[in-house]
C-alpha cells in the first residue's frame, strides 16, 4: 500500500471517529434539553394553621417574611416573651414551605444593650 493510501485510509477512519463522537455529543444535548426540571411533589399548606417543628414545637417567626436561598426557603420572624417584650428574631429552614426546622436565633436581647428594651417588629433579611 502507497504512502498516500494510508494516509487517506486513516483520514477516513479520523473524520468517522469525529463524526461518532459529534453524534453522540448531539444526542446527549437534545436528552439534556427534553428533560424537565425536578420539581417537588406539592404539599397543601392550611390558612391559620399552626405551623410546628420536627419536636411538635410551635414556630415563633411572627411578624416574619420568607426568602428562598440555594433550594431552602428561610423564614425570619419575631419570638416574643410571654409579656410581649423581645426575646429573639429565629430563622427556620424549610424546602417545601409546610416542614419547618429550627435553625437559629440570629438576633437576640442580649446582642446589645439597647435591645433590652427594644420593641423589634417585622425583622427583614435580604
Amino acid at each position: 500500500m502507497s504512502p498516500a493510501a494510508r494516509h487517506g485510509a486513516r483520514g477516513r477512519k479520523a473524520r468517522g471517529l469525529w463524526l461518532l463522537v459529534a453524534a453522540a455529543c448531539l444526542s446527549l444535548g437534545a436528552t439534556v434539553l427534553v428533560v424537565p426540571p425536578a420539581q417537588a411533589d406539592p404539599v397543601t399548606v392550611r390558612n391559620g394553621a399552626q405551623f410546628t417543628d420536627p419536636n411538635g414545637e410551635p414556630i415563633h417567626a411572627h411578624g416574619g417574611g420568607v426568602i428562598e436561598v440555594d433550594g431552602y426557603y428561610y423564614w425570619f420572624g419575631e419570638n416574643r416573651a410571654a409579656d410581649d417584650s423581645f426575646r429573639y428574631v429565629s430563622v427556620y429552614r424549610s424546602t417545601d414551605l409546610k416542614h419547618w426546622e429550627f435553625r437559629d436565633h440570629v438576633l437576640s436581647a442580649s446582642s446589645a444593650p439597647e435591645l433590652a428594651s427594644a420593641n423589634i417588629e417585622r425583622p427583614k433579611v435580604i
